[in-house]
């Protein structure tokens, strides 16, 4: 890598992306995948780092991980594995290529990509179940607690709400105990989040809304109708988890997409994980099954952070 593109960290682990035969952000470039003005504003991860990308390479001097869940190439269509293992496989030997090879950036993409659309050239999503018929596309509208005041006082990190979150869930905020619906009148919305001070934020808007702090009790609530569903990605005071972990987001994303969920068809779903890497791949697997899914970062405008991504 040029000494200019070394230095970023692992979104995923943390670590220092040395290379770029470890790069995933360059692996899905030359690909086609990723515009090259968005290569150093973008989540950079170790290659490895994504074993649901990572299974994809078939080749002597790489160890292919073995997913252990859902997304594994195992459960996938046969022929959509195969064209999958030479394309990703194609992008990392390109990988390989470029470690010496002295060439612009411009000249990285495989050779069908270059002097392409990139933010349209090949774009793969993972073959689940998916609906007999393609949904319609439709906008989604602002979620509830974005067409609702917004109390400025009530931020992250403010001491007066580290008070109120101390006080029973019930009393505080409103929300449901299991199986209560709440009001007829009122819209049913879940949220999924482990964080007390995001959870209050949120619930002062919505006060309906039903609040679950772990995968372990949101997935029992799934088997209700919501009219949203809010989803973090990374649960138990951590951050930058595994996704291959069953105590995260992408658990509650394994369990939409493993069959037909006909009562949440007409459910929008708002992905608000700061980890986007994570929050991006729910985000496409839930459109691959056929739900309206949107990636919104908790408190802060997806557009804006792509615009000033050194703020």
């Amino acid at each position: 890598m040029a000494r200019c593109e070394r230095g970023y960290l692992c979104s995923v682990c943390g670590g220092e992306v040395e290379e770029i035969t470890e790069s995933k952000l360059y692996l899905q470039y030359v690909l086609g995948e990723v515009d090259p003005d968005l290569l150093h504003r973008l989540p950079e991860a170790h290659i490895r780092c994504d074993p649901v990308l990572a299974q994809f390479i078939v080749t002597g001097g790489f160890d292919a991980p073995v997913v252990p869940t859902v997304f594994s190439k195992a459960h996938l269509d046969p022929d959509f594995v195969r064209a999958e293992e030479s394309r990703v496989t194609r992008g990392y030997l390109r990988l390989l290529e470029l470690a010496d090879a002295g060439l612009p950036i411009s000249d990285y993409p495989l050779p069908e990509f270059k002097n392409r659309d990139m933010s349209r050239a090949g774009k793969t999503q993972l073959r689940f179940w998916r609906p007999a018929k393609p949904p319609v596309a439709r906008p989604l509208p602002l979620p509830l607690h974005h067409r609702m005041s917004v109390n400025p006082q009530c931020q992250d990190g403010d001491a007066s709400g580290a008070e109120r979150v101390s006080r029973p869930l019930d009393d505080q905020c409103g929300a449901r105990p299991p199986g209560d619906a709440g009001s007829g009148s009122s819209p049913r919305v879940l949220f999924l989040d482990d964080d007390p001070r995001r959870a209050e934020r949120f619930l002062r808007q919505v006060p309906a809304a039903v609040w679950v702090k772990s995968v372990a009790e949101c997935l029992p609530r799934l088997t209700e109708t919501w009219e949203e569903i809010h989803l973090d990605h990374d649960l138990e005071g951590e951050t930058l988890v595994d996704m291959n972990r069953q105590d995260t987001g992408m658990e509650v994303i394994r369990w939409l997409c493993k069959e037909p969920r006909p009562h949440l068809s007409q459910t929008r779903f708002f992905v608000h994980t700061h980890n986007f890497v994570a929050g991006l791949l729910m985000v496409l697997q839930m459109h691959d099954s056929g739900y309206s899914a949107e990636f919104r970062p908790f408190g802060h405008d997806l557009a804006t952070i792509l615009d000033h991504p050194d703020d």
